[in-house]
């Protein structure tokens, strides 16, 4: 059981910026959010209670949403999938954690915890972009390289090898 309080599992999540969602399984209906969930979806905690996501995401988000939590509720384990979408003009990518418990009505309901990844995704982005251009100027480096040792060997002006070189040859 959880308890609410300052040091329960929704402050918890909520001071790593996480998600909750707890839905009923029978209705797919909300019957607990987070702060921080409302605040993504711009309501009220009571006005999220009781709604389910066609009524607070576009068609196209809550039916893949539908199909993420029809997964889980098919696993006995938790289930982790990652959602890609536009919201408030924005590119948004989550990681969201899934799991069917039983409910003290007798029935079951889905736990889920959204974790935005959308500023890790953008730094990896970064550090491969810095990787890439670190790679291509290692290869132009040894380009370099290999036509500075080409020059040491040859005479400027005839491009033919220097009597140095033809010596230690």
């Amino acid at each position: 059981t959880c308890r609410r309080g300052a040091l329960g599992p929704g402050s918890a999540l909520a001071g790593r910026g996480a998600m909750l969602g707890v839905k009923d399984v029978a209705g797919g209906r909300y019957r607990h959010v987070n702060g921080v969930m409302a605040a993504f979806l711009r309501r009220p905690v009571s006005a999220i209670i009781g709604s389910c996501d066609a009524e607070l995401f576009d068609a196209g988000i809550a039916t893949a949403l539908r199909a993420a939590e029809q997964t889980a509720l098919s696993q006995r384990e938790p289930l982790v999938s990652d959602h890609r979408f536009e919201w408030t003009g924005q590119r948004r990518d989550f990681s969201v954690l899934r799991l069917a418990v039983p409910s003290g009505a007798g029935g079951r309901v889905l736990c889920s915890v959204w974790t935005d990844q959308s500023a890790v995704r953008a730094r990896d982005a970064q550090l491969k972009t810095a990787l890439e251009q670190l790679e291509l100027q290692q290869r132009a480096n040894e380009a370099l390289r290999r036509e500075l040792t080409d020059q040491g060997l040859r005479d400027a002006a005839s491009g033919l090898y220097t009597r140095s070189h033809f010596e230690d040859q």
